[in-house]
């Protein structure tokens, strides 16, 4: 059982079963689910969490949210996402954007996941807000 930082929130940890290669990650990762903006509200400590936890290599990851899978579904529906959210909202800061540019992100290539609807615009509106103070 690990805890390496803050992902979804300050206490997310993951459990690594090395003989089966099996890592129950909890709500570090979300699978088939769009992200809900955690109360950690730190992506960019996420990414790394998610990052250490991948370096395990597991064949399967059991999420907090969604179907157990491989890694490559964990990494395209939760890392990948976070990942595209911090490319997009540091170019609305660069800009000197506000909070209202980051719900106009164009999220379309995500309306696969579950709840896409009901939190993409708070999604962003919280990658903002954390970012804006990084």
């Amino acid at each position: 059982m690990f805890h390496v930082g803050a992902a979804h929130t300050v206490g997310d940890l993951f459990v690594w079963m090395a003989d089966q290669k099996i890592m129950f990650s909890g709500d570090i990762v979300f699978t088939e689910r769009m992200l809900g903006p955690g109360p950690a509200q730190d992506s960019a400590s996420w990414m790394r969490v998610f990052e250490m936890m991948m370096s395990y290599n597991p064949e399967i990851v059991i999420p907090g949210h969604g179907h157990a899978g491989n890694s490559e579904r964990a990494c395209a529906d939760t890392y990948n996402y976070i990942k595209y959210m911090r490319a997009e909202v540091s170019k609305i800061l660069d800009q000197d954007g506000e909070i209202q540019d980051a719900i106009n992100i164009d999220q379309s290539r995500l309306k696969y996941l579950k709840v896409n609807e009901r939190m993409a615009r708070r999604s962003a509106q919280s990658f903002f807000s954390h970012m804006e103070f990084e």
